[in-house]
């Protein structure tokens, strides 16, 4: 779909966005749906990263992908890193920079200044900040024209914590795939085919989704915990999360579900590459994090798929959810206030459920689509490139 302010009756527009690799995440995922949307609308985008096995999508898109060491923060490859962005400013004809992270944010920095492009970035999260060394690294994320705030948590964020700054702030709340995540697009053969992966039966049970990495931020073990308060046999925890990597911190959590004589009720099934079908089969969807979330991503996700949810009451996930889900608000690292919390959401009788599920889907679509947060993208970088 091409953005209308954002067209090829302009003259093509030529983007380089740098970030440290293409592997997964939400930064990787940004970076994809820029290129595609630039793309789409007639544009050249250009990549630079380590690499990463999502290249190869970058590259189906037709984008061009440079690979570079700007994963590192050794600052000799920094600065070395910026010759390099340089030379591909001047010999791709870049017309913007947009860095994504702050390692490759100093190179991105340093090669604009020596080229007089337009320098933005996307402060995608809250970084460490707890003394002046980490501040100083972290200000390159407001050294450019615009600095792009994922959510009005991090803008508050960065209003609170670097007062001084002079970049303009734009807030640009990410979005999600709604065509993607819809659940008229789910079949039967899909949600089946995860259930026989998974070799569980979901039959007469409260399906519980945990979806998100294993990571200890994520409020896993609080959850466990409050799951084992329930008491309640017709339910079942499905914790979905690559472990690859992480088996030390999978295997702790297994072995505190088992201890809590909970193996039959809460499952860690791995990666799902299928999330819309996950979704699909569940009945709530869970994110505890226990620290805030720059932005609440699987909350999205789940309302876009008409689902109830059960979501720890900070950060940027406040601003994803619709007032008639705020049964489901806990907080954070607390057993029983997410207990009491997933008791109030499976009291809701199947009627409300439903009319919250549809309330929910149209304010996903309203406020948080893909499609807005691209064109709100594209727009800025319209104005920054052709400022009259």
């Amino acid at each position: 779909m091409t953005h209308p302010l954002f067209t090829t009756q302009k003259p093509e527009a030529r983007v380089l966005q740098v970030l440290p690799a293409l592997s997964t995440g939400g930064v990787e995922r940004g970076t994809l749906e820029i290129t595609h949307a630039l793309i789409d609308a007639g544009h050249h985008s250009v990549v630079v990263s380590s690499g990463g096995p999502l290249v190869s999508q970058l590259e189906a898109f037709g984008a061009q992908h440079i690979i570079l060491p700007v994963h590192s923060k050794n600052p000799w490859l920094i600065w070395r890193n910026t010759h390099a962005l340089r030379q591909i400013i001047q010999q791709q004809k870049i017309d913007l920079v947009h860095a994504r992270s702050r390692a490759p944010a100093w190179s991105c920095y340093w090669a604009c200044k020596a080229t007089s492009r337009p320098f933005i970035t996307t402060f995608h999260g809250k970084y460490g900040h707890q003394n002046a060394f980490k501040r100083r690294y972290n200000s390159v994320m407001l050294k450019g024209k615009v600095c792009i705030a994922v959510s009005h948590y991090i803008a508050d964020h960065i209003a609170q914590t670097y007062p001084s700054h002079s970049a303009e702030i734009e807030i640009i709340q990410r979005g999600i795939d709604t065509r993607y995540f819809d659940p008229e697009q789910i079949s039967q053969e899909r949600i089946q085919s995860l259930i026989a992966k998974w070799g569980v039966s979901i039959e007469g049970r409260q399906i519980l989704l945990i979806p998100g990495r294993l990571t200890r931020i994520k409020g896993l073990d609080a959850f466990i915990n409050a799951f084992a308060q329930l008491k309640d046999p017709n339910c079942l925890a499905l914790i979905i999360g690559e472990t690859k990597g992480r088996e030390a911190f999978a295997d702790e959590l297994q072995a505190h579900i088992k201890q809590l004589n909970m193996a039959e009720q809460i499952k860690l099934v791995g990666r799902c590459d299928d999330m819309p079908a996950a979704y699909a089969l569940s009945d709530i969807v869970v994110a505890v994090s226990s620290k805030p979330e720059s932005f609440g991503r699987v909350t999205c996700e789940a309302q876009a798929m008409k689902k109830l949810i059960v979501a720890t009451q900070h950060g940027g996930t406040l601003e994803t959810i619709h007032s008639e889900q705020t049964e489901g608000l806990c907080e954070p690292g607390n057993a029983g206030s997410i207990a009491e919390a997933i008791r109030r959401v499976l009291a809701i009788d199947t009627q409300r459920k439903e009319d919250i599920g549809t309330l929910s889907r149209e304010h996903i679509l309203k406020r948080f689509s893909l499609e807005k947060m691209t064109a709100g993208t594209l727009r800025l970088y319209e104005r920054l490139i052709d400022p009259t």
